[in-house]
Order: C-alpha cells, then structure tokens, then sequence
C-alpha cells in the first residue's frame, strides 16, 4: 500500500471512531437533559411561591395526613411555603448503568436548617403545653394547632440553610425516566426535621427544667392562680379567696429563681437539681399570727363579732403577704423519664411544691377562720 494510501485509511478511520464518538457523546447528553427534566420536574415545585402548587406537592406525597380534609386552613397551607423558602438545588453528576436503564444523580441541596427550627419546635410545645394549665379550660393539641405553631416560628425567625450532597436514583421509563423516591428522601429534603423531632435527645433534661421554670417565671398573676391552684390553699370566703391567690401569684413572681447545680442522666431517667427561691412564706405567717394574736387580744376583738373578726383576719393576712420583703432558697431534685421522644416531668407536684416552697408548711399551722 503506498504512503497516500495508507494516509487515507487512516483518515477514515479517525473519521469513523469520531463519528462514533459524537454519536455516542450526543446520545448521552441526550439522556443527561432527560435525567436533569425528570429532577427538575420532581424538585421544581420546591421552589414555588404559590401556596396550592405546594400544597398539592405534598398531598401528592400522602405528606398532609392527620390535617383536615379538602382545602387546608390558609394558615395551616402556608406553613409548607415557608419551609422551603429558601430551598434550592443543583446537579452536580450524572451516571448511567451500562444498560442505560438506571441512572444516578449527585445533588447538592440548600436546606433549612431543620435541626436549630426542630429544637425551638420542641421548645415552644413544652411552653405550650404548661401555658394550656392556665387557661380555663384544659384544651387539648391538635394536629392542626402544632402546625400553627411550626408557622409561627417560620414567621418569627429566620432559620437559614445549610448545604447537604444527595444521590438521587431514577429508573428508566419508556423514552424518559422516573426519579425513585422514599422516605430517605423525603427526610433529606425537608432536613431531617422529623427525624430530629423524635430524638429523645434532642433537649437536654437540663434544657427541659429550664423551660419549665423560665415559662412559670413569665405567668401573670392569674395564670399562677391557675397553675398552682393558690385559691385552694386558704379557707376563706370566694372574694377574699381570689385577693388572697392574687397576693401569693405577685409575691411569687416577685421571687421566684433558681440555679441548676447538677445533673445525672442514664439515658432514662435523669436527675436534676436545683436550688429553688421563692418567697418565704414561714415569716408572712409568723408576721400575721402577730398581728392576729395582738387584734384578738383586745376588747375591740370581742365586740367585733365572728363575722367582722373573720373580715379583719383576711385583711391582715392580706397585709402581710403584701409587706414581705423576705425570700427563701431550697434544694429540690426533679425527677425526669424519657418516653423514647423527649424528657418529661416523673411527678409535677414536685415541680409544683419546689416553687410554692414552704407555704404548705406555714399554712398547716394557721386559719383565717379565728374562733371566738
């Protein structure tokens, strides 16, 4: 063969691979921008500011369960908006099965920072829940309130994102392709916020005291009434039964502290203790057995009556729980008990008795009911 020959083949040959070549390279991206349409399709919506659109996402993915049927609360809608306001994602592989009927996409996804919401979420359903102590009426969580609650904190804070890298299967179908999803992906996608919500772990016992004694600490007066049962304490008529609970509530939120100084956990159960100050109730009631002693002492006592000497009884009580300026510190140990989703109190008159302090103890050995 001569020189020019051989040239020539040669340069078919080269021609022949690299039409091969861009017929393969072609078919393959061919098949990339199907995957990347088929992702697209599945992840786009994510991105929407139209409440039904992603609304409809998730009652697509049975994700709405539990919530009422048909048109969901507007409120209730715009919680999913607002937790992927600021969702996003990018392609960053692409692989093919050498069947070309599996493919496997690397994503690099822009999440909520699902752990920081999960805890305030946490948080704020301890809060929730001693607060409903207060109301008149115990009322009981629904599905439906705890979202609420979820749009609250979207609304009041901002969580920022993090990124996380994700590889997405999809299967062929047909000419195009089919993302696999499952609840892996789901968990990604909304940052492992379920997952995070479940962790009994998620508070320490420590954390968990604390909220109990910072909400307290936040009541009104009435509220502390309520929670404490303060009207109950004292045997007198209704009004001065509801002056007297509104006195204690204010001498109580006036002192009320505390320290953690320790804490044991085994998993659990766990101990914490802490040094409790409230009101020192022994020098309220010491202050109005004086003044008692003193008023039933005198003629004037004796002239009064039962009726005038009970009214003047609830009065100087009044008075002296109005004019302490005493408090008092304990050492109290709160027991807690994991039920396999976060730490609850074992017993809440503990919790209770630690902020009442020693009134149980002052009260025992008085009355507002004087004998003639």
């Amino acid at each position: 063969m001569t020189g020019i020959k051989r040239l020539a083949a040669a340069c078919l040959s080269a021609l022949f691979f690299l039409f091969l070549f861009i017929g393969f390279t072609g078919c393959q991206h061919k098949e990339q921008e199907a995957v990347r349409e088929c992702i697209a399709q599945e992840l786009e919506p994510l991105k929407t500011s139209d409440t039904d659109e992603i609304v409809s996402y998730f009652e697509k993915a049975g994700l709405t369960s539990g919530l009422p049927e048909g048109k969901l609360p507007e409120d209730v809608a715009e919680v999913f908006l607002l937790f992927f306001q600021d969702f996003d994602y990018r392609i960053k592989e692409i692989s093919f099965d050498e069947e070309q009927t599996k493919a496997a996409a690397l994503l690099e996804l822009q999440i909520i920072d699902a752990k920081t919401l999960a805890r305030d979420f946490a948080s704020q359903t301890i809060v929730e829940g001693l607060t409903s102590q207060t109301l008149p009426s115990r009322v009981e969580y629904s599905l439906e309130d705890y979202y609420l609650l979820l749009r609250q904190l979207l609304l009041d804070k901002d969580y920022g994102t993090e990124k996380c890298e994700y590889t997405v299967s999809l299967t062929r179908s047909g000419d195009g392709w089919i993302m696999n999803r499952d609840e892996e992906l789901e968990n990604v996608l909304t940052g492992n916020f379920v997952a995070y919500g479940a962790d009994p772990e998620l508070l320490s016992p420590e954390e968990v005291i604390t909220l109990y004694f910072d909400t307290i600490k936040s009541f009104d007066t009435e509220q502390i009434n309520r929670f404490l049962s303060l009207d109950e304490l004292f045997s007198a008529d209704d009004e001065y039964k509801r002056t007297i609970a509104k006195s204690l509530a204010g001498q109580i939120l006036q002192y009320l502290d505390y320290a953690i100084i320790d804490a044991q956990n085994d998993g659990l159960t766990a101990q914490v203790t802490a040094e409790v100050t409230t009101c020192d109730w022994n020098s309220i009631i010491k202050a109005y057995q004086e003044d008692m002693a003193a008023y039933t002492a005198t003629s004037q006592a004796l002239a009064d009556g039962m009726s005038i000497r009970l009214t003047k009884a609830n009065q100087m009580l009044l008075d002296c729980i109005d004019a302490n300026d005493s408090a008092t510190s304990s050492t109290v140990t709160l027991t807690l008990e994991n039920d396999g989703t976060n730490w609850k109190l074992k017993s809440d008159d503990v919790f209770v008795e630690a902020i009442l302090g020693n009134i149980k103890e002052a009260v025992a050995n008085t009355s507002t009911s004087p004998e003639t």
